[in-house]
């Protein structure tokens, strides 16, 4: 937990610190800096959740881990579609921190309610970063890994945006997902 804690914390320091390039590279413009300053917080839910949801696959809780995945989705949704039928497209923001929000509530609530004892403070926070050192070393790895192909697509989605507009980035993005 302490080492979900620590790199959702430097994601959201490393989005924190990138936005304003980010705003740049993504819409030619600084318009959007704060917009990217409050995805640092999307990330930290992503993370957190994502180790909960960790707990609950290596536990092969997997009723636990699909009500999960379901309820946070659902709750995502119907908090989304009121968003973007009031605000429109300045609902996306608000609509991605919420969702992930949700996601994280309920890896959270499930998680704790599949371990029922869990000693805390059973290492200190040298032990746990020498213990997840391993760990540590492999998801870096799979997080380089998965961080390429992001960014590769997001590099074409600029290009695209560049060469033709947002139309066009539009029907990629829909080939994409199709």
């Amino acid at each position: 937990k302490r080492l979900a804690w620590f790199t959702a914390i430097i994601g959201a320091v490393l989005m924190l610190v990138f936005s304003p390039f980010l705003s740049q590279w993504s819409f030619d413009s600084s318009e959007y800096t704060i917009s990217f300053i409050w995805l640092g917080l999307a990330l930290i839910f992503n993370q957190l959740a994502a180790s909960r949801l960790g707990i609950l696959q290596g536990l092969r809780k997997l009723q636990f881990l699909a009500k999960s995945n379901l309820y946070g989705a659902i709750s995502g949704l119907l908090v989304t579609i009121p968003l973007y039928y009031f605000l429109g497209i300045d609902g996306i923001l608000p609509a991605i921190i919420l969702t992930s929000g949700f996601i994280f509530v309920f890896a959270f609530y499930f998680s704790r309610k599949a371990v029922k004892k869990v000693s805390e403070g059973a290492l200190s926070t040298r032990e746990a970063f020498s213990e997840g050192k391993g760990m540590m070393k492999l998801g870096v790895t799979l997080g380089i890994s998965t961080l390429i192909g992001l960014l590769v697509a997001y590099l074409v989605q600029i290009y695209i945006s560049h060469q033709g507009g947002e139309t066009e980035v539009g029907f990629y993005s829909a080939g994409i997902v199709i």
